[in-house]
């Protein structure tokens, strides 16, 4: 998912998008489960010093803060209060009902933390805006202490105090470790961050001239989440740098769909429930968490952290990259769940040398004014037909338009809807971006990734449905918001990027699903919101990943070969890539949406090598870019950009310079 950044927050709420409730299913595979809980250790019921926890919200309305305490019996009734308690303050993502926060999703990991032994405050804002946040959560955080001075709670420690976030708290959370001192505010220790969402839907982490002396810190990411993605979890861990390295870690869980239920690290993994993909056998299921990816992951290094931050024991099972910590357990036949992975320096992943920029590149596709085809609502890929026609997706009007080769509009197929010959490029109720890509093949017949509708849509040559693959649940080639094609008719094949599912399914031409990769892809992780698939001249293929700025360039039969890009602005570097297309050479052009305006807002041009050729609305051309989503060339070497958010499609005149 992509988005400006000026966007509502109530893009946030994607599930029921991505994953609508009408598509659940039971599985009926294979009967290799996951793990339970540990058995011993900081994420284990061995560690609860109480048999119970109360949680409770207070105020007059959805605002107000919720406590969980832990109680001296199971029924949660009587709060322990024989002792002062270590306090965690949680600042939750958005939004809920009302646009309020509701940090009561997240009460089985709340209860975990309050029997063994801590008072958790969740303030809830409806307060949305840079620094306003953080202004209502510390009022909130205040009236809660009040509260917990009042007969009948747990006492409090305040010398002891850990600041945690989900998804959209996160920036507050961190400007509220590093300014605590100075504003006069209990001075936290630990720092956990889970699924931060920097900059994409939220704002941006503020300047932070110093953190408290002694702080433990873990920012902790998921493999295929596609709301911040991973590369914004790396931009939160950047202040946290300027700690010892002994005391920060950077923590990707990581999913692992060998048995089923399968083990899937999305956006909703630390949550109380969540929908659950067996990304091989196609199937659903609703699972009540906690799974083995919150208990392993979430409860083990949180408590580890605050452990060894108030204590000074368990720190192997957050900091370092102990067995401790990076083991998840075993899949019920004995095979080891994929272990988290963890680093002090997450940047050192993506900020890779920037590859060479050839002295040609000033003379390379640059910009000209000779054809803007403009009115086009979110427009994205376009098909170029044998009858010289452009049939390009039209994002906001949920269908095809044709255009002829001066770019005038002749005819529109289908329309908004779920049915044969219908399209959702565009998410409902979420009006601000579009996806969906096309391919002709050589018998006529069109090929469409009805994004939204989780299909991809066949057309005849004459552009009459024949059929859809991709959105029955039970098949096992189903589809979770399918976004870029490519046909590979010498290999009697197609790929389709499925963005949701972290992979790129493998079908014949006619429809029959073959294989899929990225479930186990290159490096051994899924892919983060991969965007777009194109086959090369030699057969290869190209994918952009786009929650981790990369292209990954796989062997024709989907062996890792060579990665191009890595977070960053210099020419090599990628900025949020969305869009790729391949010329007669075999050159890569790269569309980098950048919705934050990091720098990107481009296209590159790479080499088979890999190597930067040229820029495309860089320093040395006159184009300028809102955010382009898609790049099309056409058979006579012509190049189309197009830009959704500008909502204009550019054409380029391949060899011509200024």
């Amino acid at each position: 998912m992509t988005c400006l950044a000026r966007v509502t927050v109530a893009v946030l709420v994607l599930v029921s998008v991505l994953f609508p409730s009408t598509m659940l299913a039971q599985s009926t595979a294979g009967a290799i489960t996951p793990p339970g809980p540990p058995e011993t250790g900081p994420g284990s019921a061995a560690s609860y010093r109480f048999p119970g926890a109360r949680i409770q919200h207070y105020g007059a309305n959805a605002a107000g803060f919720w406590i969980v305490e832990p109680t001296d019996d199971s029924g949660g009734a009587t709060p322990a209060a024989s002792e002062p308690l270590p306090v965690i303050l949680h600042l939750n993502g958005c939004c809920g009902d009302g646009g309020y926060t509701t940090p009561d999703e997240l009460t089985n990991w709340f209860t975990h933390l309050a029997r063994q032994g801590y008072v958790i405050i969740a303030p809830v804002y409806a307060d949305y805006g840079d620094g306003v946040l953080l202004k209502s959560s510390v009022e909130r955080f205040q009236d809660a202490l009040e509260e917990l001075d009042n007969a009948g709670h747990s006492r409090v420690d305040l010398d002891k105090l850990a600041v945690t976030a989900y998804s959209y708290g996160s920036p507050a959370a961190l400007e509220y470790a590093a300014t605590a001192e100075a504003n006069g505010w209990p001075v936290p220790k630990a720092f956990f961050a889970m699924g931060p969402c920097e900059g994409r839907f939220c704002w941006d982490v503020p300047d932070i001239a110093s953190l408290p002396v002694g702080l433990k810190a873990v920012v902790m990411a998921f493999d295929i989440d596609d709301v911040p993605g991973v590369e914004w979890p790396q931009r939160l861990f950047e202040p946290l740098k300027s700690l010892p390295e002994q005391d920060r870690n950077y923590i990707e869980i990581r999913s692992d769909d060998h048995g089923w239920p399968a083990l899937l690290a999305t956006h909703y993994t630390p949550r109380d429930s969540s929908v659950d993909i067996d990304l091989l056998s196609g199937y659903y299921q609703t699972i009540s968490q906690p799974d083995a990816l919150a208990t392993w992951g979430v409860w083990k290094v949180s408590s580890g952290l605050f452990d060894c931050a108030f204590e000074g024991k368990n720190c192997e099972y957050a900091l370092g990259n102990s067995d401790e910590l990076l083991n998840m357990g075993e899949w019920s036949d004995g095979v080891p769940v994929r272990p988290l992975s963890a680093t002090s320096d997450p940047s050192a992943d993506w900020s890779l040398p920037a590859a060479p920029v050839d002295p040609d590149a000033e003379a390379f596709l640059t910009a000209q004014t000779d054809g803007e085809i403009s009115g086009a609502g979110f427009p994205q890929h376009i098909a170029f037909g044998s009858d010289g026609k452009l049939y390009v997706i039209n994002g906001s009007r949920n269908q095809i338009d044709i255009l002829d080769s001066a770019g005038e509009h002749l005819d529109s197929l289908g329309q908004a809807g779920e049915g044969p010959g219908e399209f959702r490029f565009q998410p409902p109720d979420i009006p601000y971006f579009g996806f969906g890509d096309l391919a002709f093949a050589s018998d006529g017949r069109l090929f469409v990734t009805d994004t939204y509708n989780n299909r991809v849509q066949i057309f005849d040559s004459e552009l009459n449905f024949l059929a859809e693959i991709g959105a029955d649940p039970n098949e096992r080639g189903m589809l979770l918001a399918p976004t870029g094609i490519a046909l590979d008719e010498a290999n009697n094949r197609f790929f389709v990027a499925s963005n949701a599912g972290g992979a790129v399914n493998v079908y014949d031409m006619n429809g029959e699903f073959i294989e899929r990769w990225g479930a186990d892809g290159p490096g051994g992780v899924f892919f983060n919101q991969p965007t777009d698939v194109e086959v090369a001249p030699d057969g290869s293929v190209y994918v952009v990943e786009f929650g981790r700025s990369r292209i990954h360039h796989l062997t024709a039969d989907g062996m890792p070969r060579a990665i191009i890009g890595g977070n960053g602005l210099e020419p090599g570097y990628l900025a949020e890539p969305r869009g790729i297309a391949l010329d007669a050479e075999g050159n890569l052009y790269v569309a980098e949406y950048n919705t934050l305006g990091y720098g990107g807002t481009r296209v590159q041009v790479f080499s088979p090598e890999g190597e930067v050729i040229g820029l495309i609305a860089g320093p040395t051309t006159t184009a300028e870019f809102l955010a382009p989503s898609a790049v099309s060339i056409a058979p006579d070497g012509t190049v189309y950009i197009s830009d959704e958010q500008d909502r204009t499609i550019y054409r380029f005149q391949a060899g011509v310079s200024n």
